[in-house]
């Protein structure tokens, strides 16, 4: 659990655009990842709920809530366990690009099947 913290330093002192999708990577890892992962959905169930998949969560929410969450997630959820305190405000744009980058499709799951093509 503490891996977060020895990695903020570093995270602070690269420099971010707005919407840096590899700098939210960074931050997601730093301040995320010991819960979440940030992929897309696949049929066959694996990171299919939300919000354990925060880029499935985020295909239906908007960043203004992600937003909201940083900023005081137990005004949201009371009884959330989740501490966002590592992620710092100003990273939430590139965070958000991030999860959004990680709603590509998924490859199919191992033996499954792909649907016949129509004519």
């Amino acid at each position: 659990m503490n891996r977060p913290f020895l990695l903020l330093p570093l995270l602070l002192a690269l420099p971010a655009s707005a919407g840096d999708a590899d700098f939210g990577k960074k931050a997601f890892e730093a301040a995320c990842a010991q819960c979440h992962v940030a992929e897309p959905a696949r049929a066959d169930g694996k990171n299919a709920t939300a919000p354990a998949n925060l880029s499935l969560w985020l295909s239906t929410h908007s960043g203004t809530e992600l937003r909201k969450w940083v900023k005081d997630p137990w005004k949201v959820r009371a009884d959330t366990q989740c501490d966002p305190r590592q992620l710092q405000p100003q990273y939430v744009s590139d965070l958000i690009s991030y999860l959004r980058s990680a709603q590509t499709p998924a490859t199919p799951a191992p033996g499954a099947q792909t649907p016949p093509k129509r004519n």
